[in-house]
C-alpha cells in the first residue's frame, strides 16, 4: 500500500524532470536562433521553454533580450521583471532592466536597479560606470564622480572611467584633475587619441597653449579623422603660441 501511495509522487517527479529537460532543449534552440539573429524564432523557443518550465529564470531573461532586439521594450521589461521575481539575486536582469529604464528617461528606477546590481556584485567596476551615467543625466555630478572613482579603484587599467571622470572635471573647471586623468590614460595607452585630445582641451582651459598644441597635434596624428573637426582649433592654438 505504501508503494502505491508513493507512485503518484514518483510519476510527478519524473514528469517534471522530463518537462525541464524538454525546456532546456527549447532554450538551447532559442540560444542558437539568437546567435543567428533570428530573434522571432528565438522568442518562440524561449516561450516554449517557459511553457515547459514556468520557473526557468534564464529563459525569461534571454527572451527579454530577444524582445529588445525586436523593439518590444515593454515585453522585455516584463520578462526582466519576472526573472527578478523568480530570482531576486539575478544581477544581470537588474542591469538590463536599468538600461531600458534609462532609455525611457525613468532615472529613478534605473538608479534603483543599478544600485541593486551593485549590492549583488560590488566588485564589478562596470556597474559603477553604468550608474554614473544616470547620475550624470540627473546632473548629480558629485555622486557621478564618486562612482567613477570607485570604478577606477576597482579597475585601475580601464581607461573608459578615467576619460569620463576627466570630462566631468573639465566641465567643472577642475583642469588640474582633468590633466591628471588624461595623463593616466596616455600612460596606460600611449596611442589613445582621445587621451591626448582631452588633455589638450584641459591645457587650453588653463591657458597653457604651449602644452595644448603638441597634444592636439599628437591626437590628430594618431587619429587623422580628427583633423577636419579640429583644424580651426589647431590654427588658433598656433596663433596663441606664436604671440
Amino acid at each position: 500500500m505504501r508503494i502505491l501511495g508513493v507512485l503518484p509522487v514518483v510519476l510527478l517527479l519524473l514528469l517534471e524532470a522530463c518537462s525541464q529537460s524538454a525546456g532546456r532543449d527549447a532554450y538551447n534552440r532559442g540560444v542558437a536562433a539568437f546567435g543567428k539573429k533570428d530573434y522571432d524564432q528565438s522568442i518562440k523557443e524561449y516561450s516554449e521553454a517557459i511553457r515547459l518550465d514556468p520557473k526557468y529564470v534564464e529563459a525569461f531573461y534571454s527572451r527579454g533580450l530577444a524582445y529588445e532586439h525586436t523593439g518590444a521594450q515593454e515585453n522585455a521589461l516584463d520578462d526582466y521583471s519576472e526573472a527578478i521575481r523568480l530570482n531576486p539575486k539575478y544581477a544581470r536582469a537588474f542591469v538590463s532592466r536599468a538600461m531600458l529604464y534609462l532609455d525611457k528617461h525613468d532615472y529613478d528606477r534605473a538608479l534603483a536597479d543599478y544600485s541593486e546590481a551593485i549590492l549583488l556584485d560590488p566588485k564589478d567596476h562596470g556597474l559603477f560606470g553604468l550608474r554614473s551615467e544616470v547620475y550624470y543625466r540627473q546632473h548629480d555630478y558629485n555622486h557621478c564622480l564618486q562612482d567613477l572613482t570607485e570604478a577606477i579603484r576597482l579597475a585601475p587599467d580601464d581607461t573608459d572611467p578615467l576619460l569620463l571622470r576627466e570630462e566631468i572635471y573639465r566641465e567643472r573647471g577642475d583642469f588640474d584633475h582633468a590633466i591628471e586623468d588624461a595623463s593616466r590614460v596616455i600612460h596606460l595607452d600611449p596611442k589613445s587619441a582621445n587621451g591626448f585630445l582631452v588633455r589638450a582641451h584641459a591645457y587650453e582651459g588653463k591657458h597653457q597653449f604651449q602644452r595644448a598644441l603638441p597634444d592636439l597635434n599628437k591626437a590628430i596624428e594618431l587619429d587623422p579623422s580628427l583633423g577636419p573637426k579640429y583644424r580651426e582649433e589647431l590654427k588658433e592654438l598656433k596663433q596663441e603660441v606664436s604671440r
